[in-house]
This record gives C-alpha cells, sequence and structure tokens, in this order.
C-alpha cells in the first residue's frame, strides 16, 4: 500500500522497481541475519506485505480480507499402522509422480543420492518414464555425494548426468542475487542455480525430492524434540520447577552443553529451541552490528519458555512457517524459474501432506529412524543399503570456501562496504572474523550472510 493506493506483484523487487514499498527495512535485515532469508512475515523494505500461504486476498470497496483455503491438519490417527502408512504412503507417491510426468517436454529429475530423490527416480523408472537424472558432484568433498547418486541410477536403469562444482572459479553471486528478490544465503541454491542451468539445455521440467524430509520428520531435530517432549511428559512438575531454576549453574561446555541445551527444550519448549539458535546473537557477541541494528528485537526469540511436552508438534507449526516458505520453497522456485525451467515436487502433494500428518509421531520415526516410513520404501524397493545412509543433504561448502578460495572476494566487498556506510555492518570486524576462521578453515555462516547481504544491497543500488 502506498498513498492510498494497492499494488500486486509477485515479488518484492517488483514492487520495489514500480517506487512502492518504503526504505530497507530494519525488522526485515535482522530477520535476514537471524536465518539467512526472510520469512513471509517481514519483507526486505518498509510498506510491503506478503499474502500468506495457501491465502487467497480480496479487496472490495477499499477493503482487504483474507481468506485460508487449506491447512495442514493436526489430528494423528492412532489405529495407522506401520505396514498401512508404508503401503499407503508408496500409492500416493506414485499417483503424484504419475501427474507430474504429464508434459509435452522434455522432463528431468534431481538426484542427490538421498533418500526423497532417490524414491522420485524409482517412482520414475516404474512409471516408465523418459527422464535424465542430474547430480550436484563436489569433487573429493566430504559433502559429494556423485558416487552414490551414480549407483542409484544405474540400479534403476535411468539416465545420469554429473554436474561438477568445484569452487575452483571466482565466486559469482550475480545469478543468485538476480534468482532471488530479497537476500538469500542459502548455500545449496547455488548448486541448485548451477544444476537448474545444465537441466535447462535438455529439459523443461524438473521433478526434485522437496517436501519429504519436512511432513515425514527426516531433520535430526526431529527426533531430538520427540526425545525432549517424551521426557518432558514424564517429568514431574515439581522436579521441572527446580531444574529450570538451577539451569542457569550448569557450565555451557562441550558435552554438557549439548546436554543442557537438550535439556532446556524439555523445559522451556519452542521458545528454548529458537532462543538456542546461533542467529542474530552471534553477530552481537562478534560486535558486528552497525548503528541500525543496535537496538533491534525478533519475535522469534521472544516466544515464551513453555513446558516442552508437545515441542515436535509446536516445532512443525513454527518450522512450517519460517524455513519451509522461506527457504525451501523459495530456494526451488527461485533457481529454477531463472532458467525457464518449472519445477515438480511430488512431496508436496497435498493428498500426500494430508495423509502423512495424521500419521503418529510414532510411525514416522519408528525405532527412532527418521522418515522411517519413505526409508522403508527405499528398503524393500531400491535397496537396503540405501535405505541405511546417513542423511546428508544437498550441500555447498561456502564455509569452508569463504576461508580460501573465495577470501579475497570478501575482503574486496568489505573494503568498500555499503553496509558499513549504510549503518548495517561493522564491516572491519567482520573481516577479523574471518582472519580468526582460517585456521580451522570454517568461517560461521554469518560471514556468508554478510557476503550476499553486501552483494544483495550493491545490486539494488545500482
Amino acid at each position: 500500500k502506498n498513498n492510498g493506493e494497492l499494488a500486486f506483484a509477485s515479488t518484492v523487487r517488483a514492487l520495489h522497481l514500480a517506487k512502492y514499498g518504503g526504505d530497507i527495512s530494519v525488522g526485515g535485515v535482522a530477520e535476514y541475519l537471524e536465518f539467512g532469508f526472510l520469512t513471509d512475515q517481514q519483507a526486505i523494505y518498509d510498506n510491503i506485505e506478503k499474502v500468506m500461504p495457501a491465502t487467497i486476498l480480496t479487496w472490495k470497496n477499499g477493503e482487504i480480507t483474507t481468506k485460508k483455503y487449506w491447512e495442514l491438519g493436526e489430528y494423528r490417527d492412532p489405529s495407522i499402522t506401520f505396514e498401512e502408512a508404508v503401503k499407503e504412503t508408496e500409492r500416493l507417491f506414485l499417483e503424484a509422480v504419475e501427474k507430474r510426468l504429464q508434459a509435452d517436454v522434455p522432463i528431468g529429475a534431481l538426484l542427490s543420492g538421498g533418500i526423497d530423490s532417490s524414491l522420485v527416480c524409482w517412482a520414475i523408472a516404474k512409471l516408465g518414464g523418459d527422464v535424465t537424472a542430474f547430480t550436484v558432484g563436489v569433487p573429493g568433498d566430504e559433502w559429494d555425494e556423485s558416487s552414490v547418486a551414480a549407483k542409484t541410477a544405474k540400479q534403476l536403469g535411468i539416465k545420469h548426468q554429473i554436474l561438477e562444482m568445484s569452487g575452483e572459479n571466482p565466486l559469482e553471486l550475480d545469478n543468485l542475487i538476480n534468482a532471488y528478490a530479497e537476500p538469500f544465503a542459502c548455500a545449496s541454491a547455488l548448486g541448485l542455480l548451477d544444476i537448474s542451468a545444465e537441466v535447462k539445455k535438455h529439459a523443461t521440467v524438473l521433478i526434485t525430492g522437496d517436501g519429504g524430509d519436512d511432513v515425514f520428520l527426516g531433520y535430526p531435530e526431529h527426533l531430538h524434540f520427540d526425545l525432549a517432549g517424551r521426557i518432558a511428559n514424564k517429568t514431574p512438575k515439581a522436579l521441572a520447577n527446580l531444574l529450570r531454576k538451577s539451569q542457569a549453574a550448569i557450565p555451557s561446555i562441550g558435552p554438557i552443553k549439548r546436554a543442557n541445551s537438550f535439556l532446556s527444550y524439555s523445559l522451556g519448549g519452542l521458545g528454548a529451541v529458537t532462543q538456542n539458535r546461533d542467529g542474530l546473537p552471534v553477530f552481537e557477541k562478534n560486535d558486528l552490528l552497525g548503528e541500525k541494528l543496535k537496538q533491534v528485537s525478533l519475535s522469534h526469540r521472544e516466544i515464551p519458555l513453555t513446558s516442552g511436552e508437545n515441542l515436535l508438534s509446536d516445532f512443525l507449526r513454527y518450522d512450517m512457517k519460517t524455513r519451509f516458505v522461506g527457504e525451501y520453497l523459495p530456494k526451488v522456485d527461485g533457481g529454477t524459474m531463472l532458467y525457464a525451467l518449472e519445477a515438480r515436487s511430488p512431496f508436496l502433494d497435498s493428498k500426500i501432506w494430508d495423509f502423512a500428518s495424521t500419521l503418529p509421531f510414532s510411525v514416522r520415526l519408528k525405532d527412532r529412524n527418521l522418515k522411517a516410513v519413505l526409508r522403508e520404501i527405499v528398503r524393500r524397493r531400491i535397496s537396503p543399503e540405501l535405505a541405511d545412509a546417513k542423511k546428508q543433504g544437498f550441500g555447498v561448502p561456502v564455509q569452508r570456501w569463504i576461508t580460501g578460495r573465495w577470501k579475497q572476494r570478501f575482503l574486496d566487498l568489505m573494503e568498500d562496504s555499503l553496509l558499513e556506510k549504510q549503518g548495517w555492518i561493522k564491516t572491519r570486524n567482520a573481516v577479523e572474523m574471518l582472519e580468526r576462521s582460517e585456521k580451522a578453515n570454517w568461517a560461521p555462516r554469518q560471514l556468508w550472510f554478510i557476503l550476499v547481504l553486501e552483494s544483495w544491497l550493491r545490486s539494488e543500488n545500482k
């Protein structure tokens, strides 16, 4: 809204270029520094609001109303057995993949070597789809999954190509800045952008494995929060109160620190989780914040401490509004659309989410296994070895590269920094932080956030 006018656009950048909105938002920058992205509750410019997911916004007679047309249910059916969950998930998944194979243009698929993308390629092969699978390779790096992906592709009989990223070339952030309307520091987006450029040479549609971790519970914290909730449920309130009062006296060092953090989850719930995150406090501790951010506060860090009895449920709701819609979905959408590539994600099918959300946590985390339902399908349809593999994720080691191959680019940008001039970041302290990190060959991710924000700011000021 601007001077009585109402304007809509698909991105914040489009509105800004059309002279809507205001200055760069202090709250927006603070949230970006907290997460490395912005949620739908914030925009990087003042006076711009985002329409919430699954929401219809209506403007009529000068008034705005909103209506939510889909919402994930929270009822979990205790009668569903693990075997029933596996069979129904497989049926729904094959149905979802089949829908997304409908196209009159060539189709490609992402294959990272993990559970979700391997299941996508298995379903494609089973359904007879003529698709080439693509993998990002990081030669010689511990994060590289290209050999596992190649083995899976061969086993499934699906065509496969590996796109290598070495980090040897000078850091080019132009594509990252162009693809995302707001500052966006998801490192794996670099890999997605490169692979999207390659896939576009061969296909117009790209099928991905996004969404499986989020609804079938595939992240390590899902196990931690489930266990924390169980402990909270079995801890007498009197003991919980005593532990809460004495917790501050427990030293935060090494394994004791980790145990203390875990205890805080049981005693403090979601509030403890958000307060323990390494976001803005890292900037504050290292004196990186400029004058504009000195008194900034975030609602994410003001969630009250409560019992962690329902921690996993609370976290899933919170995660859906932050990381899922703020990082995961925009990463794929922005990275592929830059190259006019249409991404389709079977695991985001609403029927799958509606069903999976009814599964008890004990089914989704059976025998303390992350996304046990999907792993069981992999065990039966692909291989036990892949089903038992440890989750790695789709990563690009920017924190390692920024201390070596990309260090000079960081130093050059900090020398004449807009972040410094505009009062957002003390770049001299950022450079000192990078120099301290060189010995470990690993920089805090906050330095990567700064690099991306500086590059975005320069792009916006051209």
